[in-house]
């Protein structure tokens, strides 16, 4: 979006532009400054400096991507889970392979009449 009413500034009484918005976003992100220091440093609350790092203010700003970082430990995670996912299944694929051999062998016994050694 490069206009409307919102572009240079949220609303008419805000005190941040986009780009002193964007910079406290891109500032807290990277761990060297605290909300304190730059609620401080831009004249507003903390509690306001929280909502903007959290985008619950400013929503018309897009979200600044992920960094490699992010994206190989977001990966890492997802890897873990399908690996979690595809144990739980294939212990549950054994687990019913078990009983399905167990009732085999009972009806097998009860048919020939001799007991099942298993």
């Amino acid at each position: 979006m490069t206009g409307g009413k919102f572009w240079s500034r949220n609303t008419r009484s805000a005190k941040l532009t986009v780009g002193q918005v964007s910079e406290i976003r891109a500032r807290y992100k990277s761990g060297l400054i605290t909300q304190g220091r730059l609620a401080n440093e831009y004249g507003i609350s903390v509690v306001q400096i929280g909502r903007i790092v959290r985008n619950e203010v400013w929503q018309i700003l897009p979200p600044e991507p992920p960094t490699s970082a992010e994206l190989d430990a977001s990966a890492k995670r997802l890897l873990a889970f399908q690996e979690s996912l595809a144990v739980d299944r294939m212990a549950e694929d054994i687990k019913r392979e078990k009983e399905r051999s167990q009732a085999g062998d009972k009806m097998l016994s009860e048919i020939t009449g001799e007991p099942n050694d298993k």
